[in-house]
């Protein structure tokens, strides 16, 4: 699967209001693709609890969400 691909499906997931998760990913696709789909509001909240209790980014950093 490559990335085209796999915002195709996200985009037609998302446009249904579903959620999607990823449980196997190609190596080459891991550092770019996030395995849970993406609501902007959750992001934010998972970001802020995330700085609250690891300021330093050090623990899981992008386990969830890249750039969390």
């Amino acid at each position: 699967m490559n990335t085209k691909i796999l915002s195709e499906i996200k985009d037609i997931v998302k446009k249904h209001e579903g959620y999607i998760t990823l449980i196997k990913v190609e190596e080459d696709l891991k550092a770019s693709a996030d395995i849970f789909t993406i609501d902007p509001i959750k992001y934010k909240i998972s970001e802020k609890i995330k700085r609250s209790f690891d300021p330093k980014r050090i623990f899981n950093p992008g386990k969830m969400y890249t750039g969390i």
